[in-house]
């Protein structure tokens, strides 16, 4: 079964997929498309051919498909009528679309099929891609691995006297250099550790500071996550505690973590470790997201959530406590769920590292 047919049969309601330009779009057919003013649309029918939406000018950028008809346009052209000629006159009576579909394209759309409902496809297509093949899983444990090596020459480097947007450059430089591509990082010293997304500035790493390492980049597409906390000098004692307490948070978490387990429960795993020990207030995000294709994606990892974790099913275990004004601590790894539980993705030393 092609993935095509994969994401027909989960038309159990509506009549029509429409898959914007994303990640969605990537894994049905290869080719993530380019979001513009000028629409580009996969259009899956229940029934019938699959059609590719698409400017004129763009065509040559889409890979030969076997069962996917081409829909090209001219820039005189109205696309919506172009479309809804290709699939017939007669107008959907439900559509699910993309979540990541411009508001401009849902108003076209919805001219073109003024009785047509619209649902959103986010419900529908994340059971294609949360169980990710071996393939797959082969892709994210590569990159994983260039998250940890890049780990191990960072420590190598030294960060201390250097600016927080300087040891960022030299993360996104490793990871480049290894094969990683769309990288990325947040570096957070001293009392910026405490912000979980600190946006990484000009301040000095100096004597004294905790310094929060969170970066990745796609390696053939799919996604590379990790976050280490390091310190610069001899911690103090408050320090030390707090990292112990999320590193057991986290190897809780991960322990969780296995067929038949519900995501919430992962979360509850490792947030009852940091409650205990009285920084629960600290604590202030999710203990994960899903990974793969992009660097969030389903399932998520948050209290409430009942999804039921099976096997190929990808995501973080990333705890974290984050004290204003003073510093943070966060560790994060991808795992991927398997018979025996979760196996981690990366696994870079989660031991305390002072440089």
């Amino acid at each position: 079964m092609t993935k095509i047919d994969r994401a027909r049969s989960i038309l159990q309601g509506p009549d029509l997929l429409l898959v914007s330009p994303s990640a969605d779009l990537a894994y049905l057919i290869g080719y993530a498309g380019h979001a513009s003013e000028r629409p580009t649309l996969l259009a899956i029918p229940r029934e019938g051919r699959a059609r590719m939406l698409m400017p004129q000018l763009e065509a040559p950028r889409l890979p030969a498909l076997e069962d996917v008809d081409v829909v090209a346009y001219d820039e005189t052209d109205d696309p919506y009528a172009r479309l809804a000629d290709a699939l017939g006159r007669e107008a959907p009576g439900s559509v699910a679309i993309s979540n990541e579909a411009w508001a401009a394209l849902l108003l076209g759309l919805q001219k073109a099929w003024p009785s047509a409902r619209f649902q959103a496809a986010t419900p529908l297509l994340r059971e294609l891609r949360m169980r990710k093949s071996a393939r797959e899983i082969e892709a994210l444990d590569r990159a994983g691995r260039v998250d940890d090596a890049v780990f191990e020459e960072l420590r190598s480097a030294g960060i201390q006297g250097r600016s927080e947007r300087e040891v960022g450059r030299m993360l996104e430089d490793m990871l480049r250099d290894r094969g990683l591509t769309d990288v990325w990082q947040i570096v957070a010293g001293g009392p910026n550790a405490a912000s979980p997304h600190h946006f990484s500035g000009d301040r000095i790493i100096a004597e004294g500071d905790a310094v929060v390492l969170d970066y990745g980049g796609s390696l053939d597409g799919y996604q590379a996550d990790i976050t280490r906390t390091v310190h610069v000098g001899r911690p103090g004692d408050v320090f030390v505690h707090v990292y112990e307490i999320v590193r057991q948070s986290q190897e809780a978490g991960v322990a969780a973590s296995g067929p038949g387990v519900r995501a919430g429960e992962v979360d509850r795993a490792a947030r009852a470790v940091i409650e205990a020990a009285g920084y629960g207030d600290f604590f202030i995000h999710r203990t994960g997201h899903g990974i793969g294709l992009e660097i969030h994606e389903e399932p998520y990892i948050v209290a409430g959530n009942n999804l039921t974790l099976e096997l190929g099913m990808t995501f973080s275990v990333e705890p974290g406590i984050y004290l204003p004004g003073r510093f943070g601590v966060r560790i994060e790894d991808i795992v991927v769920i398997v018979e025996a539980g979760a196996r981690r993705l990366t696994d870079a030393t989660r031991e305390l590292v002072i440089l």
